[in-house]
């Protein structure tokens, strides 16, 4: 890794040393953090937040995992414990990832090793970055379907069914974003995803045919 000033450059894109959100350290390891699954988090598939990343895009991308196909400028990459049998692969519609008033796009599958790294889109804010506090956020699977076709008014039905979640503490995310290092300033959506790429390969290495397309795309 190679550093000048306060700008450390790690594979292609940009970590950035000081962001609205906080000064970031770490990487440290999430896994000895104890768990802290919010009430009613667990019995949804979710459980536990174990990395945070917020990023920026110089280049916006289209969010296809919703049906108003939102430009993606920010927003945070996620590592999270989940159920395996919830992501299991299955030949039929399959339980949407929700995070606050948001879909998720899946990385990678995560029913090996339990482990999924999640993009979350975020209003970006004048500076750029991500406007959205993570901290009391929901983070659930709803019924099986396909996210492409959900709109805000259905995010605002999955969430109405679940009026039990609060989400994690801002303790646990505050974790997660120390886990997670510094913020992301990328070029574009292609080296999002070899950052994400890195992520599995710690979190769910049994998804290395992920790893490897993933690291193909540039």
């Amino acid at each position: 890794m190679r550093r000048w000033g306060n700008v450390a450059i790690l594979g292609t894109c940009v970590m950035v040393g000081a962001v609205a959100v906080g000064g970031f350290r770490g990487p440290e390891d999430p896994t000895q953090a104890p768990s802290a699954v919010a009430p009613g988090q667990g019995e949804r598939g979710v459980w536990d937040l174990l990395v945070a990343v917020p990023f920026r895009v110089d280049e916006p991308f289209t969010h296809w995992w919703r049906a108003e196909r939102p430009e993606v400028r920010a927003g945070h990459l996620l590592v999270l414990a989940v159920d395996p049998i919830v992501v299991r692969p299955r030949q039929s519609a399959e339980p949407i990832l929700f995070v606050g008033d948001e879909t998720a796009e899946r990385v990678n599958a995560g029913f090996e090793d339990g482990a999924l790294i999640v993009i979350v889109p975020a209003l970006a804010g004048t500076d750029g970055w991500p406007m959205t506090e993570l901290a009391g956020q929901p983070m659930w699977f709803g019924e099986p379907g396909l996210p492409e076709q959900v709109d805000a008014a259905a995010i605002r039905e999955a969430r109405r069914l679940v009026p039990d979640l609060i989400g994690f503490s801002e303790a646990r995310v505050n974790q997660a974003l120390t886990a997670g290092g510094n913020g992301l300033r990328c070029q574009d959506q292609a080296q999002l995803y070899l950052y994400a790429a890195d992520w599995i390969e710690r979190f769910a290495p049994a998804d290395r045919h992920i790893i490897e397309r993933l690291r193909l795309t540039r």
